[in-house]
């Protein structure tokens, strides 16, 4: 059974697939193979630059808990509840 799709005229989820999908699961291929320059140092920049800011936004919504709950002190902002 083909499910039918209007996106870009086409007439079905089969054309959908070979339109994008397909050339697009070759290119991850592709990029697996042969792989890809990665500039470490870069991402060791950005790493520490989003642990600040992690950091500080954790902080600042604390503040906001502490002040706007009375029992705010036993918050847990790690908590998966």
């Amino acid at each position: 059974m083909q499910l039918k799709t209007k996106e870009e005229g086409m007439r079905n989820n089969l054309t959908l697939y070979t339109k994008y999908w397909l050339p697009f699961g070759e290119l991850l291929t592709d990029m697996e193979r042969t792989g890809i320059k990665v500039d470490t140092a870069h991402l060791k920049r950005i790493q520490l630059t989003a642990e600040r800011d992690k950091q500080h936004f954790e902080d600042s919504f604390l503040q906001w808990v502490y002040a706007n709950q009375n029992d705010g002190t036993e918050f847990n902002a790690s908590s998966s509840q």
